[in-house]
């Protein structure tokens, strides 16, 4: 009878085939209808029950729509970027030249000079790129002069000029370049000695083109030993040479002509042009002076 009973159930095939489909379309119909399962399952009924289970699950989360990621809200009070954790960059700028400011369309860069060289910071601080290292034979940087065409960069024994980060003319001197100006493509260097002073005025051309040029335009010495340039406002061709062991002299630098000379003040130590027309500021120890020259 047993072996007529299992017959008999394994030749029913489309009972079988049935209640197949019905386990893979809604397991979770069987398994609320018929409960626990016995203990007397077979094993390969239960591995048969997980893959189907398995499948069904995969099937249901393959439909399912993907979750969307969470939006992030603007931050309103944002961190400074100067304290941004980045690696360490070295040295930043030295500390007896003062940096350059230039303006490039409606933003400005920091050129700060560096022991060989110079780089160009952001208006966040953040480097830019960095000059080619200067030829030993100049010495360290002592003074520096940007424009938005070009950077001059004084030294103890020369002048160079860059393009950007390249140099495209260099010129010795005697004495280190103490101070650094520019009008345009014209710039002034001055050179300081213990006991006099040299002014050099050079012209830059062809800036644009893949061949700058600079020549030296006129030479005039000193005796004394300046220290510094102010350029009043309003005035054309003309600088002020300030000394703190001289009184200071409105100088043409064209014609080559001393103009004035400012006497019974203290010893002067920089100076600075104002907004006003004609007028400059002196600083000495402790003072500040306002003259209308």
């Amino acid at each position: 009878m047993v072996v007529s009973t299992r017959k008999n159930r394994f030749n029913s095939t489309d009972a079988t085939l049935k209640s197949l489909d019905e386990d893979l379309l809604s397991p979770s119909k069987r398994a609320i209808d018929d409960g626990p399962a016995d203990n007397d399952v077979h094993e390969g009924d239960s591995s048969s029950s997980s893959s189907s289970s398995s499948s069904t699950a995969s099937t249901t989360s393959s439909s399912s729509p993907p979750s969307k990621k969470p939006r992030l809200k603007p931050d309103l009070n944002p961190s400074s970027t100067l304290y941004s954790p980045f690696p360490p960059l070295g040295l930043v700028t030295l500390p007896t030249p003062p940096l350059s400011i230039v303006r490039h369309a409606s933003t400005y860069n920091l050129v700060v000079p560096l022991p060989t060289g110079f780089q160009t910071l952001n208006p966040s601080l953040r480097p830019i790129f960095k000059s080619r290292s200067l030829p030993r034979v100049l010495g360290t940087v002592t003074s520096i002069e940007a424009t938005s065409k070009c950077v001059a960069v004084g030294c103890e024994r020369g002048l160079c000029f860059y393009r950007r980060a390249e140099v495209f003319c260099t010129f010795p001197t005697q004495d280190p370049v103490t101070f650094l100006m520019s009008f345009g493509p014209v710039f002034l260097s001055l050179t300081t000695s213990s006991s006099s002073s040299t002014l050099t005025v050079y012209s830059l051309s062809d800036l644009s083109s893949s061949t700058p040029a600079a020549e030296v335009v006129s030479t005039q010495t000193f005796p004394a030993p300046y220290t510094s340039l102010v350029h009043p406002t309003g005035y054309v061709n003309k600088v002020i040479l300030i000394c703190p062991n001289s009184p200071p002299i409105l100088y043409n630098f064209k014609t080559k002509k001393v103009i004035y000379t400012f006497s019974n003040l203290p010893p002067i130590h920089s100076g600075w042009p104002t907004p006003a027309p004609d007028c400059v500021c002196f600083a000495s120890s402790g003072t500040l002076t306002f003259l209308n020259v």
